[in-house]
């Protein structure tokens, strides 16, 4: 009979070998456990699920909010379009490079402890985008007392004696203001980045790991549909702060109406910042693993590495594989200039609205909730609906993404009519002053200004357009029709490729969506812009351009739709290809005979992406 003797909890010794133990249960249940002992009923999904929608709510609002916002940080701090335009895509530039960190970082860290980390880097990324303003103060100058009736010789039309006097410090002061609130800016739009972006994989991969494979898509699909409505919400609270004057805590205000009035920008950064963190500390308590979780730590950990050990292996191979499969470029290629609607068109569009309308920025945003946010979530759920209800397969997806493109590019033509005029900028001479009257400012006995009266206001004429609502009307039925297809994007690029492979290529295609359609289309539209500027605010120090005061309104709507109106004809023509192609000559996979595809070459031979001998494993994920 052979001895052994149990030396400590972790190793055996027999008389030929020596055996390491596993460890204890009580360390599996350390990991599964929540962080606090009464909270042991909370830790499973669905907990873990609301907790994830309200940190991804709370992602999917601040990047429409500083849309909707826009205009007013450009006219506060005197920054172009082409900057402003760089603040966003430097926001997705952060969010692919998180991404890749937080993927690879996936099987070594305590998933919702990480998330909880993560959502507090961005918290501080949100409060600090309202740091400029506390810093700087609102930049609005109060030359009018709302209790004074006395007369103010003020220099209107530039005859100044002062004009040739030097620079003064208080001019270097502004223009350091704004070059330190454009960097404050990205640095926090990189913060946002770090921390929101790894949430989404890392929270989805979380729930897909705990629960049965059939319910992954439902769980899933609650994170998503928060990401719908986290859009709208962002607009909303747009319109709302922007309703009450920056410095409103300050007791001094201005109408609406006068064109030094500047809403709250700053208050919606500080209320998502407030948001993140409530829903922060509860999500670090949630445990590494649920207590439903089917596999030990150490066949996961073997299993994780064996995946990435061969990813690192294959992946100049693979992206190979996936470049040359005709679908999924085609319809990669087809969403990139669906998203230069997204990353530069709906971002500009308040502040569009705001110089071709003139429409309060309030109001603009509002509009562009309704119009763009609005719009797209009921173009999804139909296009969603049509799919499933009439079974689309490979043809008939190629078929509605070719009809939504189209339509919408016809119809995006109708926006080439719908504007208003552009004011007219008279010379002016002689130096004036105003009288304030009835809480307005009037400047009278103007020499320079045609007209009985010779008195002039500040702000610009009334133009009698009225274009507004026709427009946002067309945009509504537009972005509508443009959403509706998609579903069907979607469900191309999955079914273009095996279904082992179908992770690998959906994370290429978000990639390349980034690269090619979100980061160069906000700074090319910005630069755009400022291409019909007609007059600038400049440095009183150096000369150099600031922000825009005024736009040619008609250069501005050729520009900003012919650019749109370009990139939505090279969109259709691609989803035209991949239409043609479609009929029999390319290779499509379904779920319900994944070894077949449902349509065969004309050949007859299929062109699967991953051969036979390939080390690819349905395990392998990115």
């Amino acid at each position: 009979m052979t001895k052994s003797y149990i030396i400590s909890d972790q190793l055996s010794v027999d008389e030929n070998k020596v055996e390491r133990l596993s460890r204890p249960s009580s360390v599996h249940v350390t990991q599964d456990r929540c962080g606090v002992g009464v909270l042991q009923c909370c830790a499973n999904v669905k907990m873990f699920t609301t907790n994830f929608a309200l940190i991804m709510l709370t992602h999917s609002i601040i990047y429409t909010y500083l849309s909707s916002v826009i205009t007013t940080i450009e006219k506060r701090f005197g920054l172009n379009s082409t900057q402003t335009g760089l603040l966003a895509s430097v926001y997705e530039i952060g969010s692919i490079v998180s991404i890749i960190v937080g993927t690879y970082l996936l099987s070594r860290v305590h998933v919702p402890r990480y998330i909880s980390i993560a959502t507090v880097i961005a918290a501080i990324g949100a409060l600090g985008m309202a740091v400029p303003h506390f810093a700087y103060g609102s930049g609005v100058t109060e030359f009018v007392d709302n209790n004074s009736t006395q007369q103010t010789t003020f220099a209107l039309c530039g005859n100044s004696s002062n004009s040739n006097s030097s620079c003064e410090s208080s001019a270097i002061e502004i223009t350091q203001e704004s070059s330190m609130a454009f960097l404050m800016f990205i640095l926090f739009q990189l913060l946002n980045a770090l921390g929101f972006a790894p949430a989404y994989p890392l929270g989805v991969t979380y729930i897909d790991e705990n629960v049965p494979n059939t319910q992954t898509a439902a769980y899933s699909s609650i994170v998503f549909g928060v990401n719908i409505i986290g859009p709208v919400i962002g607009f909303v609270l747009g319109a709302v702060t922007l309703a009450y004057y920056v410095d409103f805590l300050e007791g001094f205000s201005l109408p609406r109406s006068h064109p030094q009035f500047i809403g709250a920008w700053w208050l919606g950064f500080v209320i998502i910042a407030g948001l993140s963190l409530l829903s922060a500390p509860s999500m670090a308590l949630f445990p590494r693993h649920m207590p439903s979780r089917k596999h030990t730590d150490k066949e996961d950990g073997t299993a994780k590495e064996k995946s990435f050990a061969k990813l690192v292996k294959e992946f100049p191979r693979s992206v190979k594989r996936l470049f040359t499969t005709p679908p999924f470029l085609c319809v990669t290629l087809g969403i990139c200039c669906e998203l230069w609607m997204v990353g530069g068109y709906m971002i500009f569009l308040p502040k569009y609205l705001e110089t071709q309308f003139k429409a309060p920025a309030f109001l603009a945003t509002l509009i562009t909730a309704f119009v763009a946010a609005v719009a797209s979530v009921l173009g999804i759920l139909l296009g969603g609906f049509l799919g499933s209800k009439f079974k689309f397969h490979s043809l008939q997806h190629a078929r509605m993404l070719l009809f939504c493109s189209v339509v919408s590019t016809l119809l995006f033509v109708a926006l080439f009519f719908l504007g208003c005029p552009s004011l007219d900028i008279k010379g002016l001479e002689g130096v004036n002053f105003f009288l304030k009257q009835d809480d307005s400012t009037v400047f009278k006995d103007c020499s320079c200004v045609s007209g009985t009266n010779q008195t002039a206001v500040l702000g610009g004429c009334d133009t009698g357009c009225n274009m507004l609502w026709q427009f946002s009307g067309v945009v509504f039925v537009f972005a509508f029709i443009a959403a509706m297809s998609s579903p069907s994007a979607i469900v191309i690029t999955l079914r273009s490729v095996p279904k082992d492979f179908r992770a690998f290529a959906y994370g290429m295609n978000e990639a390349i969506e980034g690269v090619l359609g979100n980061i160069p289309a906000a700074v090319l539209y910005g630069y755009v812009i400022d291409g019909t500027c007609t007059l600038w605010k400049t440095s009183e120090c150096t000369g150099e351009k600031e922000n825009c005061l005024l736009y040619d309104n008609t250069n501005y709507r050729l520009h900003f739709h012919g650019l749109t109106l370009g990139i939505k004809a090279l969109g259709a023509l691609i989803y035209f290809l991949l239409w043609w192609k479609s009929h029999g000559q390319w290779t499509y996979y379904w779920d319900d005979d994944d070894e077949k595809a449902d349509n065969e070459s004309e050949s007859g031979e299929k062109t699967p992406l991953i051969s036979s001998d390939s080390e690819i494993t349905p395990d392998t994920k990115m």
